[in-house]
């Protein structure tokens, strides 16, 4: 991090404008602009007010603190999680910040052990809960602004749950932008929200289109594991994937033709051709209800475009061909 990434950091944690850091320290505020942006640095002279203004060291302020490592994180949080086991909570609360100011920059430990702390407030009989509240929120929102994704996840993740809890649901709302695209649960979350605020239309889609999601998902897995089976000439393996993805299918709702479409490869693969003139019969029979997951109680707050008569006639047409082949 970069003095002037460190200057604006520190200036927000104080809720300070640049007019306003500027006026405590007798410069202007466009000096102060140019030094968060790195086109100046402030003169030596400024390197001492500054680090007493911010409430740390000049080395920190030069960024001279050395970034922790994954296994010195982890060592703190075991630290962390060993002394609440046996310490009064606020003397361990007081610790991880002295462990945190010691490390400004390192937002994973600010998150992940603000976590550990407001769940055991929140699930243990600490007294004055409400007291450690500005400090757990600060915490969540500098990890809201965090560059890693992973971090700010988390901190997302628990400053919802901590809105939630408290029933402020248009923060609560607020915090379901900052997660990345590949968090697997936001969409609940939203729904899980407008549940509780009686959005219950809404809710219900959102479970349904995630749900409906999910089985493509896990049906484009499956048929990815059943293809890396068959190319290794595991048919036992490729076998047990086919069943999964027929039981999906109707697990799901999917009709009738998609469970048999399933099996069919598996059967050309085997070079069972009865079995695959049974299957291409079932598809047959079954073309018309391509679409019957649309009538699904699963989806029933979904809306899905029909299937026009013209495709049906093409898949009808394409299956009779391949069935003539085994007649």
């Amino acid at each position: 991090m970069s003095i002037g990434e460190t200057i604006r950091k520190c200036r927000k944690e104080k809720n300070l404008t640049q007019e306003e850091l500027a006026g405590r320290l007798g410069v202007t505020a466009p000096a102060v602009s140019k030094w968060e942006n790195g086109d100046s640095y402030p003169d030596i002279m400024m390197l001492a007010p500054l680090a007493r203004l911010f409430g740390i060291s000049v080395d920190m302020l030069l960024s001279f603190e050395r970034e922790l490592g994954d296994e010195e994180i982890r060592a703190l949080l075991t630290e962390l999680d060993r002394r609440l086991g046996t310490g009064e909570f606020d003397s361990v609360f007081a610790w991880f910040c002295s462990k945190t100011e010691l490390y400004p920059n390192c937002e994973k430990l600010l998150v992940q052990g603000t976590v550990i702390l407001d769940a055991r407030r929140v699930t243990t009989d600490v007294l004055e809960k409400e007291k450690y509240d500005d400090r757990i929120l600060k915490n969540y929102r500098r990890g809201l602004e965090s560059q890693e994704s992973a971090v700010r996840d988390m901190a997302a993740d628990a400053l919802f749950g901590l809105y939630f809890r408290e029933e402020r649901y248009e923060e609560a709302e607020e915090c379901l932008a900052y997660f990345s695209g590949g968090y697997p649960d936001v969409e609940r979350k939203r729904a899980s929200l407008y549940r509780r605020i009686g959005r219950r239309e809404e809710a219900y889609r959102i479970l349904e289109e995630t749900l409906f999601r999910k089985q493509q998902e896990c049906d484009g897995i499956l048929r990815e594991l059943f293809l890396m089976a068959l190319e290794e000439k595991d048919m036992e393996w490729a076998g047990v994937l086919t069943k999964k993805r027929a039981d999906l299918a109707r697990v799901y709702d999917m009709g009738p033709y998609y469970s048999a479409s399933a099996k069919l490869v598996y059967a050309d693969a085997r070079g069972d051709r009865d079995k695959m003139r049974e299957l291409m019969q079932e598809m047959l029979e079954s073309v018309g209800e391509m679409d019957s997951f649309t009538k699904s109680s699963l989806y029933r707050h979904m809306q899905f475009r029909a299937l026009s008569g013209e495709f049906l006639q093409r898949m009808e047409s394409v299956i009779q061909k391949n069935l003539a082949e085994f007649l």
